[in-house]
């Protein structure tokens, strides 16, 4: 019995036959949108120009007809064909954009980085769109290994692991290095968050029932074998309640406080920061809000906001803010 044993070129012609299809998918998300459909002559330039193989139209026809019944939102046009609907839309990588620049647990290399691969999704022509994402290396300190970090926590409470970590403060030379005598932390993490444009870990240290750390002070983090205690947080925990009680990243039990507010500006800075949770009343021409917030949270809050805000109690926060003005005011005497 004879084999007869097919020609090589053959053999290749085939399997760049069964890439065809990725090909023309690159070319058309590289190359084509709205404003610069593609004919097919202009396919088989750009697959021939950027990998080195030639098709014929009837081929470049037949695999945009499978692209559609794979769902891709293939769009044709007297001029040509463009791909449409993408798997981000600009609208959406604006606000994405948005946050990675607005953010200050990542680096502007970082940044960049993210960016590009995220322009990707877009042909060259709308990616001039976005030529404005420059964030400069200087704008923030940020611990460079912040996604490796992000990764290994997330795999940590995925397999219910603890993590160990030294904890960091920046020195004179803006270098991040270990403090507390370089302690290492042993923790069980339970949420990532993200506040004031910062990733914080929620987790449980030591006796302590909620602990939060800064993700971008964490330095030398490891996966540890032990299982991560999970009854820290019970079944009735909520993550959006305690994230509307603790505006800004303390630990600590919320408070009920009651405070009075200067005009309508203070009523809209109460709502944007507390949203639904806040009751507001009014008595004659005075505004009141009542607030349920952590007390360090709520304490720094009414610095930030205490021209326009008086909290009336419970009397342990007056007294802490009233100590702290005094403390400000002295140090402007001399």
């Amino acid at each position: 019995m004879s084999v007869q044993v097919r020609p090589k070129a053959f053999i290749n012609m085939t399997k760049e036959k069964k890439k065809l299809p990725l090909y023309l998918l690159n070319v058309l998300t590289e190359y084509s949108d709205e404003n610069h459909p593609l004919t097919q002559k202009q396919i088989l330039f750009y697959i021939e120009n950027d990998y080195h193989v030639s098709y014929d139209r009837k081929t470049i026809g037949s695999t945009i007809s499978l692209l559609e019944e794979l769902d891709y939102d293939i769009v044709k046009t007297k001029e040509g064909v463009y791909l449409g609907e993408r798997i981000i839309e600009p609208s959406q990588l604006s606000f994405i954009i948005d946050g990675l620049l607005s953010s200050r647990s990542i680096s502007g290399k970082d940044t960049l980085k993210l960016s590009k691969q995220l322009f990707k999704n877009f042909s060259k022509y709308k990616r001039k769109d976005y030529s404005y994402v420059i964030k400069s290396n200087e704008v923030s300190k940020s611990n460079s290994g912040i996604f490796y970090t992000i990764d290994l926590i997330l795999d940590a409470i995925k397999d219910n692991k603890m993590i160990s970590f030294n904890y960091g403060i920046y020195d004179v030379n803006k270098n991040l290095v270990p403090r507390n005598d370089s302690k290492v932390y042993i923790v069980s993490p339970y949420y990532l968050i993200n506040n004031l444009s910062r990733y914080y870990l929620l987790c449980r240290h030591g006796d302590k029932d909620i602990s939060i750390f800064r993700v971008d002070y964490m330095m030398n983090v490891e996966t540890r074998k032990e299982k991560r205690v999970k009854d820290v947080i019970s079944d009735s925990f909520s993550i959006s309640d305690y994230l509307n009680e603790h505006i800004y990243p303390f630990g600590g039990d919320a408070i009920e406080a009651n405070i009075e507010l200067d005009g309508e500006l203070a009523v809209n800075y109460v709502v944007d920061w507390f949203g639904a949770n806040v009751d507001i009343t009014k008595k004659g021409n005075k505004y009141y809000a009542k607030v349920v917030s952590n007390e360090s949270s709520l304490f720094y809050w009414c610095l930030q906001y205490g021209r326009l805000i008086k909290v009336l109690s419970p009397k342990s926060l007056v007294d802490r803010i009233v100590e702290e003005n005094k403390k400000s005011i002295e140090k402007y005497k001399n």
